[in-house]
C-alpha cells in the first residue's frame, strides 16, 4: 500500500498485489477505481452512469446510460414526437444520437409501453418495434398532436450475455435471486 499527498501534483493511495492495481483512490483524476470484483455489506449510494463497450464498435467506443434499478437490466427510452396526419415514425438511434443498429444491439424484448396524446382523447397505438424504428398511429388520421411514448427493453449487450456473472449465460437474463453461501460462524480468540 502507498499513497501520496501534494500541493501540486495528483495525489491519492493506492493497494497493489504483484504489481498489479487493486484499488486506486484519487490520483490520475479518479475518485475511486477497483479492478475486480467488489463486494459492500451495506447500502450502496450512487449516481452515475453504465458505462460499458459500445455495442458496434467495441474497440474504439463506449456508450453509456443513465441507472433504473429494477429486477431485471431494463433500457428505458423516453420521446415526444408531433404526429403529421394521424401518423408518426420513431427511430430510437436517430433520437438519442446513437450509431444505426445500436438499440437492437443493446436490447432484447423490446416493446413500447405507453403512449400518452397529449391534450387529445384520439386514441392512438403503436406497431411492433423492428431494428429500433416504430410506428405511432391515431385513429384520427388529420391529427398532428403531440405523443409522449416510453420504450422498456432488457439489454441484450455482450457483456451481460457472457460475461456479467449476475446474467445467465448466452441469453443475458439477469438472475435477481440467488441463494446465499453456506453460512460459517468465525472463530473467537
Amino acid at each position: 500500500m502507498s499513497g501520496a499527498l501534494s500541493n501540486t501534483e495528483d495525489f491519492g493511495w493506492e493497494i497493489k498485489r504483484f504489481g498489479t492495481y487493486l484499488i486506486n483512490a484519487g490520483g490520475q483524476g479518479r475518485a475511486f477505481t477497483v479492478n475486480g470484483n467488489m463486494h459492500v455489506s451495506g447500502t450502496i449510494s450512487k449516481g452515475g452512469t453504465l458505462k460499458t463497450d459500445h455495442p458496434l464498435d467495441p474497440l474504439n467506443k463506449n456508450i453509456q446510460y443513465g441507472f433504473t434499478e429494477g429486477a431485471r437490466y431494463y433500457l428505458v427510452h423516453i420521446g415526444e414526437e408531433q404526429l403529421v396526419n394521424g401518423r408518426a415514425t420513431i427511430d430510437i438511434d436517430a433520437e438519442f444520437e446513437l450509431a444505426p443498429g445500436t438499440f437492437a444491439a443493446m436490447n432484447q424484448n423490446a416493446y413500447v409501453t405507453s403512449l400518452n396524446h397529449q391534450g387529445s382523447f384520439d386514441r392512438v397505438i403503436s406497431l411492433p418495434i423492428v431494428g429500433g424504428v416504430f410506428e405511432i398511429i391515431c385513429e384520427n388520421e388529420a391529427s398532428t398532436g403531440k405523443v409522449v411514448w416510453t420504450v422498456i427493453g432488457e439489454r441484450a449487450d455482450a457483456f451481460v450475455r457472457n460475461i456479467d456473472p449476475n446474467c445467465e449465460r448466452g441469453t443475458g437474463r439477469f438472475i435477481p435471486q440467488f441463494d446465499k453461501p453456506d453460512y460459517v460462524e468465525p472463530e473467537h480468540a
